[in-house]
């Protein structure tokens, strides 16, 4: 169940706490896909703000063909990296 977001005009605590949240969501989306570009050659990167705190990164690659995104060893220390930042 959600709270109010605003009171009177200004912003509620649980108003601060959610902008504060996705703030942080993106960063570390930003960070992560730095890391992908970093390791991988992609052909296209895109963050999307899902505006519930979440965020979402859609990565291209043909780097990722042959791969097992859970035994990978650089794509798996990028997501433990981030992982433990949550």
């Amino acid at each position: 169940m959600g709270g109010f977001l605003t009171a009177l005009g200004s912003t509620t605590m649980s108003g601060s706490a959610r902008k504060k949240g996705q703030e942080r969501a993106m960063l570390i989306a930003k960070d992560t896909a730095n890391e992908l570009e970093k390791s991988y050659q992609l052909d296209d990167i895109d963050i999307q703000d899902l505006e519930n705190g979440k965020v979402q990164i859609f990565a291209v690659s043909d780097d990722f063909t042959n791969i097992d995104p859970k035994t990978d060893s650089k794509l798996k220390s990028i997501v433990d990296k981030y992982q433990h930042n949550l």
